[in-house]
């Protein structure tokens, strides 16, 4: 670190509320790393699921 730099550290929690926007994310990240064909995979149904539909939605 130079004298310009800055460290920050920050804890949180990840509450249920933010998991399915995470996980939203991470498909979004994957689907730009590995192409639409493999992001639409049988495999990653569950975490789309998860995604468009989180628990205790009321859709």
């Amino acid at each position: 670190m130079n004298s310009e730099d800055v460290k920050i550290e920050q804890e949180f929690s990840i509450t249920p509320l933010m998991q399915p926007g995470i996980a939203k994310i991470a498909m979004n990240y994957l689907t730009s790393r590995q192409g639409t064909e493999f992001a639409l995979l049988p495999a990653f149904d569950p975490i789309r699921r998860f995604v468009r539909y989180p628990p205790g939605s009321l859709t």
